[in-house]
C-alpha cells in the first residue's frame, strides 16, 4: 500500500529497498489507540505501522531494541484545514551513539479527519505523522 520513496541508512536504521510483506524481526511498532477513530481509520493505522515494520528491516549493528509503542488519538486542535495531525516521539534511548525512540504519540485534529479519508488522504498523512514519531524530520537525528 506505502511505497519506500527513499533509504536512511545514516539514521541507525536499516531500511529495505522494496516493501516486503514480512514484519522485520526485531522492530515491532505497537499502537494504543486512545480514542476518537473509526475502525475504518484505525486499520489505516495499522496498515501504515505494517509498512514501517516491513521497510525498517533492523537497527545498527549491536543494538537491540523491541520497537516503538505509539499511542493515537483525534481530538479537536484547531478546526477545518489547520493543522491536520502533529506527531513526535515521547521517550527514546541512546544505544550505539544513535537516539531510538521507545514511544511516542500522534494526535489528530477531528475536524480534518473525516475529509482526509474521504478523499484517500488519510493513509499519506497517517504514515507521514507515523514517521515523525520514528524520529524523521525530529531534533532526535538532527
Amino acid at each position: 500500500m506505502f511505497p519506500i520513496r527513499h533509504a536512511a541508512p545514516a539514521l541507525g536504521i536499516t531500511f529495505a529497498m522494496l516493501a516486503q510483506p514480512a514484519v522485520a524481526a526485531g522492530f515491532d511498532i505497537t499502537l494504543n489507540f486512545l480514542g476518537g477513530f473509526t475502525t475504518s481509520q484505525q486499520a489505516i493505522f495499522e496498515d501504515a505501522a505494517t509498512y514501517w515494520e516491513s521497510a525498517i528491516t533492523g537497527y545498527k549493528t549491536g543494538v537491540s531494541l523491541s520497537g516503538i509503542t505509539i499511542s493515537l488519538s483525534a481530538e479537536a486542535i484547531d478546526g477545518v484545514s489547520g493543522v491536520l495531525g502533529r506527531a513526535g516521539p515521547t521517550s527514546f534511548v541512546s544505544r550505539a551513539g544513535t537516539w531510538y525512540t521507545t514511544t511516542g504519540i500522534v494526535e489528530f485534529d477531528t475536524a480534518d479527519v473525516a475529509a482526509l479519508e474521504s478523499a484517500g488522504k488519510f493513509d499519506d498523512v497517517a504514515l507521514h505523522e507515523m514517521a515523525h514519531v520514528i524520529g524523521f524530520g525530529s531534533s532526535l537525528w538532527g
